[in-house]
């Protein structure tokens, strides 16, 4: 075995403990519906251990020896192929789900932004990431108490303001939609959520009524009887 064989796995073993050794002064909780709740959640072990490697192989390439005439590639590979895919994987490690479950929670007040530009990261680097989010939101829409259903309403603003193009023109799913639609028309609705669901059509339907793209969204705030 050769000394850089043992220099890299003893730094692999070390960044697990330093995770979890974090994971104790931290103590962030795992999602109410995690499977694994014996230990805490952030920092993730797995994600720290990917960035670890990353990093290693990364600076291991930049100071190998010069091997012509492709000594530009060592050196030039990692940064552009194995920093960033291990960045978008460990951000990914913490689900959309899960980031929709903790910001529902009751920890966090009903107009509270914390968390939400995380979120946003974990969606725009993700290709499934808004249909994700939307079927996290419908569910806390469709199941939540009520400040579940506030809460997500809150984030479901957020990230149509927040997530760029690419969200607001496909979050809006048939199921959501759906959901949308009974949630503001049910008699049994609460109160409070169906004056904030309003709200937030009649705000859709002022920025994006001149936006062909963002009819369905845009003639939601109608479909519900808005304005009459």
């Amino acid at each position: 075995i050769s000394p850089g064989s043992v220099y890299f796995g003893f730094g692999a073993v070390m960044a697990t403990r330093i995770a979890k050794l974090l994971k104790l002064c931290f103590r962030k909780p795992r999602p109410a519906h995690s499977t694994e709740k014996l230990t805490y959640g952030m920092p993730s072990t797995h994600s720290t251990t990917i960035i670890y490697y990353a990093t290693y192989v990364s600076l291991a390439a930049a100071l190998l020896p010069p091997e012509p005439p492709y000594s530009f590639i060592p050196w030039l590979l990692p940064p552009l192929t194995i920093m960033p895919l291990a960045t978008s994987i460990a951000l990914s490690r913490s689900s959309i789900t899960d980031w929709v479950e903790i910001l529902s929670s009751d920890r966090y007040k009903e107009n509270d932004y914390d968390g939400i530009p995380e979120l946003v990261d974990a969606i725009n680097l993700q290709a499934e990431g808004p249909s994700e989010a939307s079927r996290a939101i419908r569910k806390k829409l469709k199941y939540g108490d009520v400040h579940r259903q506030l809460r997500a309403l809150t984030l479901l603003r957020a990230l149509v303001e927040n997530c760029g193009s690419k969200f607001q023109s496909s979050f809006a799913d048939d199921a959501l939609i759906t959901r949308i639609k009974a949630l503001a028309t049910n008699p049994l609705t609460d109160e409070s959520v169906k004056r904030k669901l309003l709200s937030l059509l009649a705000s859709w339907h002022r920025q994006f009524k001149d936006d062909a793209k963002m009819s369905t969204i845009a003639n939601l705030w109608g479909s519900v009887g808005g304005g009459k």
